[in-house]
């Protein structure tokens, strides 16, 4: 049976995920930073390439003269054949204007410096009266396949480390360690097992997608992977600050007092002070919530290349629908609920426990948007480098985990204590600990 906090969780994660359907649609547009043309507008871009990224049923049915026909999964290869044209406008159309925005990013990666999308789209553009073509689009002999990397012996073989030996390892540890507390009742502990549970779910979706996926606007299962990396961000370091809070510091317990007390003086837990810690937690709130922002000021950069891996094929890359998610919505939620966690620490340190649920959830958005904004920015172009230091990470982390268990399974009570240490602790003196 969960407590209340953490039973809080539910209700706040619902609402989030409620705000990024609801704001999936306007997040494009805000989220790119896309340069728009009216349609009026498109004949003084001269020698412009229109590229039509709708489906082939929607382009068939009317689309501009002249247009070339580029839907998703050939978005990133014709871009990078065609770039040698990047000195040319380059006009992105779809049916309103949020498909074309998604390849926005893609096209400006690619190199092409004057990047447009037809504001609107072929709706707007039907509505001012403009001409159009019907049917299959004009013979194009642009290629359109994806771009290709060689890797040397040595990068093949960082490729294969982090998804062949790697990610089974810590995927083979995190099942070892959600096995070792699912018995456990105490709440930091559960929460240790529900977050290394999701964690392991999370991982499985991304192994899926890695396997199976196929290129589009959006890697599905990528999201369910990065959701789960959220939700381990949030609940592995919540229960961790439980731990050493409930059996070490003691400093949310009003009865005892912490282990700070000597550096504070007096304590707010007997005299009518402020607590030190508590106003440090308050700075430290407001720097997350800043912090959090930090990836919204860097472009998106998505990329999609295909190369091999000791004669395997292995595809590198994710779309910016995905970028978007979790390089400006995540932070975004992260930042606004660590500043609502600072407006329910205000007050005393009595809050502390109101305050932890939301704190921790937006420590979550906002500890797994930095890391992708890390790894993607330093490794835009050598994407094998940063899956290995991803999953090199989460390794260490969760053996970090099953480390602390192992070394402290008698005090949090994993295992039975021998009998000869309880008579030990009755011998002791009064007062005296063993």
């Amino acid at each position: 049976m969960l407590r209340r906090q953490y039973r809080s969780l539910l209700p706040l994660s619902g609402t989030l995920c409620l705000l990024l359907l609801a704001g999936c649609g306007d997040l494009v547009g805000l989220g790119v930073g896309a340069q728009k043309v009216e349609p009026a507008q498109v004949n003084e871009l001269t020698g412009a390439l229109f590229v039509d990224v709708r489906t082939t049923e929607e382009f068939e049915q009317g689309h501009l003269p002249g247009s070339a026909h580029v839907p998703p999964e050939e978005l990133h290869g014709y871009l990078h054949a065609a770039r040698t044209r990047g000195d040319k406008p380059l006009v992105l159309v779809c049916r309103t204007d949020k498909r074309a925005g998604l390849a926005y990013p893609a096209a400006r990666r690619e190199g092409f410096d004057r990047v447009f999308v037809l504001e609107g789209g072929i709706l707007a553009w039907q509505q001012q009266g403009l001409p159009m073509e019907t049917g299959p689009a004009m013979p194009d002999d642009t290629p359109r396949t994806p771009p290709t990397r060689t890797l040397s012996r040595a990068q093949q073989f960082v490729a294969f480390m982090s998804g062949g030996v790697i990610k089974p390892t810590y995927m083979l540890l995190t099942l070892v360690v959600v096995w070792a507390l699912r018995r456990a009742k105490a709440l930091d502990l559960r929460l240790l097992f529900h977050g290394s549970l999701l964690f392991f779910v999370g991982e499985a979706f991304c192994a899926i997608n890695y396997y199976f996926h196929r290129p589009g606007w959006v890697y599905s299962l990528d999201l369910l992977h990065g959701a789960g990396m959220v939700v381990m961000s949030a609940l592995i370091p919540w229960g961790l600050f439980r731990l050493v809070d409930d059996r070490v510091l003691h400093f949310s317990n009003p009865d005892k007092g912490c282990v700070v007390q000597r550096l504070c003086g007096k304590c707010w837990k007997r005299d009518p002070v402020r607590c030190g810690p508590h106003d440090v937690m308050l700075l430290l709130v407001i720097a997350f919530a800043l912090v959090s922002l930090m990836p919204l000021s860097s472009a998106l950069r998505p990329t999609y290349l295909m190369t091999e891996v000791f004669g395997s094929a292995v595809e590198y890359g994710a779309p910016t629908a995905n970028h978007l998610v979790e390089l400006r919505l995540y932070p975004l939620l992260g930042s606004l609920l660590l500043f609502l966690a600072f407006g329910l620490l205000w007050g005393n340190a009595r809050s502390i426990r109101r305050a932890e649920p939301v704190f921790f959830a937006g420590f979550g958005f906002m500890a797994y948007s930095m890391f992708r904004h890390l790894l993607i920015n330093a490794y835009r172009d050598e994407l094998w480098w940063s899956d290995f230091w991803e999953e090199s990470t989460e390794l260490i982390l969760i053996a970090s985990v099953g480390v602390l268990l192992i070394v402290f399974r008698r005090q949090l009570g994993l295992v039975r204590a021998p009998a000869t240490d309880k008579v030990n602790e009755q011998e002791l003196p009064a007062g005296e600990t063993p």
